[in-house]
């Protein structure tokens, strides 16, 4: 875990001066105890990566630091997205956490017909993605869009090959995921509906197994993250 590594929003340039604000700014002063002169990292979840020099923590709303060194990774070439069926908000903030640990570069959420009747709270989920990006050591955030239905879903997704949980379903192996974009549906704890799994299909979905056991949706959606991930 980077210890060191805090987020910035903005863009990084060597010698420029920035100040750090916020719960970012209590966090290196009183959490970790960093003080003038002291060594940073800084990452803005666009893949870029600077080093940082603090010169002072005097400032009432924050801290002044100097950046000393920038380095900039490219995006990954697998556009990988779930599609998660809203949940309930705490399990929604867990599945978001992995989700970007395991380096999913889109999270769609969906109300499909068995959801959860809460809305989820973006700003709260990209804050929870923010840690996670710190503490997994990766440097891009993923997206973040909701959706009122598979169906508009899968228009977003157009091009992209598909998937989703099937007890049933072939192994998914990375002769399954060879396109560029990948997509999996995880439904809600109810499971999609007949409905639902009629327009998958229709759409050249491949049903995927996850194992003998029936998973909750949160379970499911981890595992999906990290078959994507397998496949970059």
């Amino acid at each position: 875990m980077p210890k060191d590594r805090f987020f910035h929003p903005g863009d990084f340039t060597k010698n420029e001066t920035l100040l750090i604000e916020g719960e970012e700014a209590r966090h290196i002063r009183t959490v970790m105890r960093k003080s003038s002169g002291d060594t940073i990292e800084l990452i803005n979840g666009r893949g870029s990566l600077a080093n940082a020099l603090i010169d002072t923590t005097e400032h009432k709303k924050g801290l002044y630091c100097t950046v000393t060194e920038v380095l900039t990774k490219d995006k990954p070439k697998l556009k990988s997205t779930l599609v998660q069926s809203i949940i309930r908000p705490q399990k929604l903030e867990l599945v978001t956490e992995k989700a970007c640990e395991l380096g999913v570069t889109h999270i769609l959420f969906v109300r499909s017909d068995r959801s959860d009747k809460s809305s989820p709270k973006l700003s709260r989920l990209e804050h929870i993605a923010t840690g996670a990006l710190k503490q997994s050591g990766r440097l891009y955030l993923p997206t973040f869009a909701e959706v009122d239905s598979l169906q508009a879903a899968l228009e977003l997704l157009e091009g992209s090959a598909l998937f989703f949980g099937a007890m049933d379903g072939a192994a998914f192996s990375k002769q399954s995921a060879s396109e560029e974009s990948l997509a999996f549906f995880v439904g809600p704890e109810g499971g999609f509906s007949d409905a639902e799994l009629k327009l998958l299909k229709e759409r050249n979905a491949l049903g995927v197994n996850l194992g003998p056991y029936v998973l909750r949706s949160e379970t499911a959606s981890i595992l999906a993250c990290g078959l994507m991930a397998r496949s970059s």
